[in-house]
């Protein structure tokens, strides 16, 4: 896991891109973003992706070695 920073506004769509090296054959992800700006704080809001997901937000990635993959998210908005 990585930290990064970045401006959107809320409820708007854009995408988030990730590379794996080291794969899992059973792989699930799920995006989320913090509510807070601490790491010991457990606020997190599960964001909207397209695609084939579970109720939770689960879905299937980094299958396999050396690829790029991304989805579109719908970011919430958060006071």
């Amino acid at each position: 896991m990585s930290y990064s920073n970045f401006i959107t506004t809320p409820l708007s769509k854009g995408y988030i891109k990730w590379h794996t090296m080291h794969p899992d054959k059973d792989g699930m992800c799920q995006l989320r973003i913090s509510e807070g700006f601490y790491d010991e704080e457990e606020s997190y809001t599960v964001l909207s992706v397209t695609g084939s997901v579970t109720e939770d937000g689960w879905f299937k990635c980094g299958r396999m070695a050396n690829t790029y993959e991304q989805k579109q998210v719908l970011f919430p908005d958060i006071s």
